[in-house]
């Protein structure tokens, strides 16, 4: 059995959209898209894939992507 559309990789990326403030506490939204692989080049966008990002060390966020493949993470620097 061959699963179509098993290689992905990461799309665009969009960084903070602030800087925080360490001693206030303010969080930042990042965001990430997963798009399929295929021989002609990137194909479509994943939409209610599985993953995991990494908000620091040892720390895995698991997520899911949404409409256009874009997964987030809403981080809280320490």
């Amino acid at each position: 059995m061959s699963l179509a559309r098993n290689l992905v990789k990461v799309g665009e990326v969009r960084e903070a959209n602030k800087s925080p403030v360490v001693d206030e506490q303010e969080s930042v939204l990042l965001r990430v898209q997963v798009v399929h692989v295929i021989a002609s080049g990137d194909g479509g966008a994943v939409v209610n894939g599985i993953g995991r990002l990494e908000d620091s060390p040892w720390n895995l966020v698991p997520t899911v992507t949404g409409a256009g493949g874009w997964a987030s993470l809403l981080y809280t620097p320490k």
